[in-house]
């Protein structure tokens, strides 16, 4: 009699065991879900933050010179932040931002800047001075074309900016 109540109490001893190893393992396990959840909001509002400075333009059709300039300063600083080269950005994972300017040149042919991000400032400024006003003194003005948005980062790749006739 003695030897069975002795089982019957280690039995009960293991099955609380189970029971509070179980519950150890359940909570662990939300608390990564929740903790996965978290980062993964943390991300996209990452995300989000960096694309807005660059969908905000897209359509945009009275962005001038210094817009311009403004776009690639940026694009070029988050490049230079993330150490992302020219070089390093595959087509298909990409975080790499790159800005295309479409310029009319004086003899009226259409230039394609690519790269813009990766400009000198000398650059930057011999494009504001060429491509802010007209012979009459009116601002020029350049449509914001397209932002692409790389579907495997999400982060914006590339941004395109067309001289308005």
């Amino acid at each position: 009699m003695e030897n069975a109540s002795n089982a019957l109490i280690m039995a009960a001893t293991i099955l609380i065991g189970v029971l509070i190893i179980s519950a150890g393992a359940f909570l662990f396990n939300q608390f990564g879900e929740n903790s996965k959840t978290i980062n993964e909001r943390m991300e996209q509002a990452q995300k989000d933050q960096i694309n807005a400075q660059f969908v905000k333009f897209e359509g945009v059709k009275t962005c001038t010179a210094h817009d311009i300039v403004s776009v690639a300063n940026l694009a070029k600083e988050y490049n230079k932040n993330n150490e992302l080269t020219i070089a390093n950005s595959g087509e298909s994972g990409s975080y790499y931002i790159q800005v295309t300017v479409k310029a009319s040149n004086s003899d009226n042919s259409v230039g394609k800047l690519s790269n813009f991000e990766d400009a000198t400032q000398e650059n930057y400024q011999n494009f504001m001075k060429k491509y802010s006003l007209t012979n009459d003194n009116n601002q020029l003005r350049f449509t914001c074309k397209s932002v692409t948005i790389n579907d495997k980062t999400g982060y914006v790749s590339n941004i395109v900016f067309e001289q308005n006739n």
